[in-house]
């Protein structure tokens, strides 16, 4: 019975052991972006008509020193509509802007899941605006083909904007 008894006292604080932390650790990272035929402005893409826009490449960056982070795939959506997905490194995409496409602002989204290290498995979503010009004389100065960005990271899969 005594033995009964310390099994028991020795028992009891595992059913008091609970977590109370139900808020969940997003990974704390940045994306860099890598194009070709465009640039990015005021982070901004601008690109030509009849030309192809290349997402060379999507990098993370873990903002947590000495702790990496990966995605897993990066789904493309041009104006909400889904255009393709890469799932192999470095996720990138070809994007083919017909001649005949009106100049103007559009939208690119970019959703990926994220791991990182020690983090709760989180979805990182970059949306840019692309700008369409008729001609190369009509992109701003000063552009660059990289691009670092801060995503919205959020728990679950992220909405089409």
């Amino acid at each position: 019975m005594k033995r009964l008894f310390y099994l028991f006292v020795c028992a009891l604080p595992l059913f008091f052991v609970a977590s109370c932390d139900d808020e969940k650790d997003l990974p704390n990272v940045d994306f860099a972006i890598q194009i070709s035929g465009g640039q990015f402005v005021d982070g901004e893409i601008y690109v030509t008509t009849d030309t192809v826009l290349t997402v060379d490449s999507v990098d993370v960056i873990n903002n947590e020193p000495g702790k990496k982070a990966i995605i897993t795939q990066a789904s493309y959506f041009w104006n909400s509509r889904f255009i393709g997905q890469s799932v192999i490194a470095p996720y990138g995409i070809n994007i083919e802007i017909p001649a005949d496409m009106k100049p103007g602002r559009y939208n690119l989204q970019i959703n990926a899941p994220i791991y990182a290290v020690d983090k709760t498995p989180a979805y990182a979503c970059v949306l840019y605006k692309v700008n369409i010009v008729e001609s190369a004389d009509q992109i701003p100065s000063g552009g660059n083909v990289a691009h670092r960005t801060s995503p919205d990271i959020q728990e679950n899969e992220p909405s089409i904007k």
